[in-house]
């Protein structure tokens, strides 16, 4: 009975971490918005840099805002589009799941 005892709360506790590593299934993949934009004109290339920063510092509302500028261009090939509306839906799910880093950020903010 103790070793069924000391399994089950075993497996309880690894089940438990793994389960709140968080970033691990949920990262977003700047890597492959990098590579699609390494060609980029300047001023898209600058949108794309502004995003992979934002997300490197785990602000994901930045990065959305970014990213969604850049899905609304029309200079984009498809791929690039592509792998725009793929990361974008990365950071959306990451900034739903995160906290704001900034008091203005927050939906009760006061305006300026």
């Amino acid at each position: 009975m103790k070793r069924l005892n000391f399994l089950i709360i075993t497996l309880c506790v690894a089940s438990i971490l793994t389960g709140c590593g968080g970033k691990g299934s949920q990262a977003v993949d700047t890597n492959a918005l990098e590579m699609s934009f390494a060609g980029a004109e300047p001023a898209i290339k600058a949108v794309v840099d502004k995003a992979v920063v934002a997300v490197k510092a785990a602000d994901y509302s930045s990065a959305v805002i970014e990213l969604s500028k850049l899905n609304k261009s029309d200079k984009l090939s498809f791929d690039q589009q592509k792998t725009v509306k793929l990361v974008l839906s990365q950071a959306e799910q990451m900034a739903a799941a995160s906290p704001p880093k900034t008091v203005e950020s927050l939906p009760m903010a006061m305006p300026k």
